[in-house]
């Protein structure tokens, strides 16, 4: 018998569980409940630490059926220019027990951003992302409310 040619019994493959697929419904640990950031996708709100910052300030927690319907039904938000999230940061409060009046907060900062850079220096593309952002952010916030979510 040659050293290439032996006869041994092959290796067996180790055995391993299947994997659980990972939903949200599995963030709490099945207790239903997900973490939702109004500030949806994270791929387009986590390019800079100032868009970090300001999606993680933006966060709810609700029941999962209704999150995975809120991401069915409502557009993704899009994102503010990078220069105004400074701006938004620090004159944004959010409030954990009053989200639909925080939503409205963020809207009122964005607006009133978008008015001074107006006044300032008027570039329409930013106009439109602003508009676009307040658009969006309003749809989820009727999604929400027109659910009964009163918090």
């Amino acid at each position: 018998m040659s050293k290439y040619n032996k006869s041994r019994k092959p290796k067996r493959a180790k055995k391993t569980k299947p994997k659980k697929p990972q939903t949200r419904s599995y963030q709490y640990k099945n207790s239903g409940y997900n973490d939702h950031h109004w500030l949806f996708p994270d791929s387009l709100w986590s390019g800079t630490s100032d868009y970090k910052r300001l999606r993680e300030m933006c966060v709810l927690r609700i029941y999962a059926p209704l999150h995975d319907s809120l991401h069915y039904h409502c557009p993704i938000i899009p994102p503010i220019p990078n220069h105004w999230t400074c701006y938004v940061i620090t004159h944004f409060t959010a409030t954990d027990h009053h989200v639909l009046a925080s939503m409205d907060e963020l809207i009122r900062v964005v607006q009133e951003k978008a008015e001074l850079e107006a006044r300032r220096r008027y570039d329409e593309i930013e106009q439109e992302m602003a508009k676009l952002f307040i658009k969006a952010l309003e749809k989820q916030r009727y999604f929400l409310k027109k659910r009964g979510f009163r918090r």
